[in-house]
């Protein structure tokens, strides 16, 4: 009975949501507390990477809780709906599996506010 019960149970686990597998073509943006792949889902829902997607990535934490912006395309895996990145902001989230096209790090703001940013950062 125990191991009906059992293997019940782990063929349940099993069947959880499927785990979506596609090419993403979107912008990332990541800093303090920020971490956001734009890929053209609907308004308001955030998908954030995984941790060993922004590593896989090489992208450092930008100063002054600004944000850095990367133009991706990439073959990913996403996550089935829940409550993933900082406070569980993000109702799903992006694991790269293979970076097909990147863009070098930039500042998404204005010129005037980059500007400003930089020279912030050569104080410290």
């Amino acid at each position: 009975m125990r191991s009906i019960a059992l293997a019940l149970a782990l063929a349940l686990a099993a069947c959880g949501p499927p785990i979506e597998q596609r090419r993403l073509t979107g912008r990332f943006t990541y800093g303090f507390e920020h971490n956001v792949f734009d890929a053209g889902q609907p308004r308001g829902e955030e998908w954030c990477l995984a941790s060993h997607s922004v590593e896989m990535l090489g992208v450092e934490r930008p100063p002054f809780n600004s944000i850095v912006a990367v133009n991706l395309t990439v073959d990913a895996q996403i996550s089935p709906l829940g409550q993933y990145g900082h406070m569980g902001m993000c109702g799903r989230e992006v694991l790269i599996r293979r970076i097909i096209e990147r863009s070098e790090a930039y500042c998404p703001y204005s010129a005037d506010l980059c500007a400003r940013i930089e020279e912030l950062a050569a104080r410290d």
